[in-house]
């Protein structure tokens, strides 16, 4: 075999592989749903020049910081940040000890003598500012006056000085101690004395701190920013663009910059959808692996969840609280499963709020709302509960829309209409999924309460042809449907799929309906054919019944149950009569009489196939007592499992216990003992009771006429 021909099967084995399909599909999903948030969430761009006139007004999509107008507030407010200073006491202290100092001087010149020691009066004279009138009046004063002056002067000095002089408030605080002496009672000479001191030793305590100067100007540098918060004009129409402006709008990429494209804008967008899909997709196999092994299923889900996002789309332009999030956990709850309805809508509300840049407020709408809705309809088994379930969501995403404006303290007129869009919402959501319902139950052949109750129904064609055609299994059909309803509900099965699936189950009779037992009056056609032949014909009516199954519409699970419900069953009565023919003893082989399969593979088809055997044994049994009948259910069902007709359906013993109990209950009260009424004529009831009589009562209707 050529090479080339080798690469041409194997890629044909690849194209085949269940795997590689199902993966094509959430690629292809992935793909499709990648462009449509991306076409949502990508901003749109403006073509300005500083100095324009803007033609649009423009509003911020999220928080941004204006860099240039920051940097511009930054500068001044450092600018007014007074430097910081610390105090340093030993000035202060040095400045209190030099008064004394000078006391001590005076006095010890005034021990010495004037006249001896006038240089070193002139020395100090110098040294300390002071004038030789001055000198002599301290040399002239008693001891304690210098004392008395001495602590005058450390008082206001004190009283200065404790305040914090920096070299600016030097002067001011040297014309404040002067004013302190002014006030004293001090001789003026000892005023002006102390003014003259006050100025020679009073210096700056206060020391600049240079790095609590630079902390204070970057705190003040810090909090000088400007930015624009999510929904705030950056530029309004007719307004004269700025420098300072084009730069916001190139950093919230609004610009459009010829050849320039955001990359990682593009990649963020694609990681966290691929995230999303692969959560997803573990989600599908833990909990929903029947509905991630079935490639219908999964292009439903991907043509809803693709729907969704393109009205999301279309809606998000007008208003988020339009967007029909609802659609979606709607459909997937009355089509496939209420856990992956709720689920999906979570994935769909992360999705969406990236497509309406970041809209937290629809995200708290659409997981609440949208988890409400899955919830709702995941029992609604007629169309009035669907549209209440859609009364009830109209009335929680307005109370939602309510609850989030009063948080946001949002003005009252916009949380009014808010919460009437979101009212519209919920009633647009539920008309629009019940409206295309429909289609989705034709096209992927998924079966939904609604259309099973409408199959049920009693003017269906096929189940009116069984009525007029096949009377027999008609009414055995309704029985079967009644004791499978019962048995799958005891076991936690759809029991709405196994009771309309088993009023059809039969329906491939009507090909040949005086061919099976329960149409036949007088004839039986049998006993002109061959066993073979005979075993042919009653195996061969799954078959019609799924040909006939399919030309009416009738959904894939209840084709599959009426193909599947007699399992690999042997047709026993014909292949023991076979056998017993001497022509054939050699040639039986039991393949040749049973019927074609498949086994069941869903509770529900295992139980339609023990209700159909159980039901037509009962009705053949001679005593219907209670505890005759029990046995043979028990012994059906025993015998069914022995014969390996429930190896593929997923039934435990104590299901099988259940499903005998729930068929008991169904059987005892069609087959129960009747009281044995008397025989009555006329002659033994008086004129009024006869009035009253019901004719059934009486021995004959002949005897009824006559007596009237």
């Amino acid at each position: 075999m050529s090479e080339k021909r080798k690469q041409g099967i194997s890629f044909k084995k690849l194209l085949s592989n269940p795997t590689f399909q199902r993966a094509c599909i959430g690629v292809a999903v992935l793909i499709i749903s990648y462009v449509v948030v991306l076409n949502g969430a990508e901003p749109k761009k403006y073509q300005l020049n500083e100095g324009d006139k803007s033609e649009y007004t423009i509003y911020a999509p999220g928080e941004v910081e204006d860099t240039i107008t920051t940097r511009k507030l930054q500068e001044e407010a450092a600018k007014q940040v007074t430097p910081k200073y610390s105090r340093d006491e030993s000035i202060t202290q040095e400045a209190l000890d030099s008064i004394p100092t000078l006391i001590a001087n005076v006095l010890r010149l005034n021990s010495q003598g004037a006249s001896d020691n006038k240089s070193s009066i002139e020395e100090k004279e110098a040294n300390l500012g002071l004038s030789k009138n001055q000198v002599d009046y301290l040399l002239d004063i008693e001891e304690y006056e210098l004392m008395k002056f001495q602590e005058k002067l450390k008082e206001i000095v004190k009283k200065v000085m404790d305040q914090g002089i920096t070299e600016e408030s030097l002067e001011r605080n040297i014309v404040f101690a002067e004013e302190e002496i002014e006030k004293t009672e001090l001789p003026n000479v000892l005023k002006g004395i102390g003014k003259v001191v006050c100025y020679n030793v009073i210096k700056p305590n206060m020391i600049e701190d240079k790095a609590l100067t630079e902390r204070a100007r970057q705190e003040a540098w810090n909090r000088s920013i400007a930015k624009y918060e999510r929904g705030q004009i950056i530029i309004s129409k007719g307004e004269t663009v700025t420098d300072a402006q084009i730069e916001v709008l190139k950093k919230l990429n609004l610009i459009k910059v010829k050849g320039k494209v955001d990359f990682l804008f593009y990649l963020s967008i694609f990681g966290l959808m691929a995230l999303l899909g692969i959560i997803f997709a573990a989600y599908l196999y833990y909990f929903n692996k029947e509905i991630l092994e079935s490639r219908s299923d999964l292009i439903l889900i991907g043509v809803i969840f693709i729907l969704t996002l393109l009205m999301a789309r279309g809606f998000s332009e007008i208003s988020v609280y339009l967007i029909p999030f609802s659609f979606a956990p709607i459909l997937i709850s009355l089509l496939l499963d209420v856990r992956l309805a709720v689920f999906t809508n979570i994935i769909l509300a992360v999705l969406i709020t990236v497509i309406t840049k970041g809209n937290i407020n629809f995200a708290y709408l659409s997981i609440i709302g949208g988890t409400f809705a899955a919830f709702a309809v995941s029992k609604a088994d007629q169309r009035r509960k669907l549209v209440l379930a859609g009364l009830a969501l109209s009335l929680v995403n307005g109370l939602v829309i309510l609850c989030i404006g009063v948080i946001g303290k949002e003005l009252s007129d916009k949380i009014l209409i808010g919460s009437v869009i979101g009212i519209v919402n919920g009633l647009f959501s539920i008309v629009l999924a019940i409206g295309t319902l429909p289609f989705w139950e034709s096209t992927f052949n998924v079966i939904t309460p609604l259309k099973l109750l409408e199959l049920s129904n009693p003017n269906q064609p096929l189940i009116k042809r069984l009525l007029l055609e096949a009377p027999g299994t008609y009414h055995h059909s309704l029985l079967v449907g009644n004791l499978a309803e019962v048995a799958t509900e005891a076991i936690g099965g759809n029991e709405l799929l196994a009771r309309v699936a088993a009023f059809y189950h039969d329906i491939g009779k009507l090909k040949r309906p005086y061919f099976f037992k329960e149409n036949q009056y007088l004839d039986n056609p049998h006993e002109r054919m061959t066993p073979s032949l005979s075993a042919l014909v009653i195996t061969s009516h799954t078959r019609d019944g799924v040909e006939l199954a399919e030309q009416y519409g009738i959904p894939m699970p209840i084709k599959d149950i009426i193909m599947q419900h007699h399992g690999t069953t042997l047709v026993a009565y014909f292949f023991h009569k076979a056998k017993k023919s001497e022509r054939l003893e050699n040639q039986t082989k039991q393949e040749s009489f049973r019927y074609e399969g498949p086994r069941p593979t869903t509770r529900e088809a295992a139980v339609v196939l023990l209700a159909d055997s159980i039901e037509a044994a009962v009705r053949s049994m001679p005593d219907k007592t209670e505890g005759r009948i029990e046995g043979l259910v028990r012994k059906i069902i025993k015998d069914k499992l022995e014969d390996g007709q429930l190896d593929h359906c997923d039934l435990t013993l104590k299901d099988l216990d259940l499903i005998a109990s729930a068929f008991m209950k169904v059987l005892s009260g069609c087959f129960h003992n009747r009281e044995e009424y008397p025989e009555l004529s006329p002659g033994d009831l008086d004129k009024e009771e006869v009035e009253f009589i019901d004719p059934l009562d009486l021995i004959t209707m002949e005897e009824y006429k006559n007596d009237r």
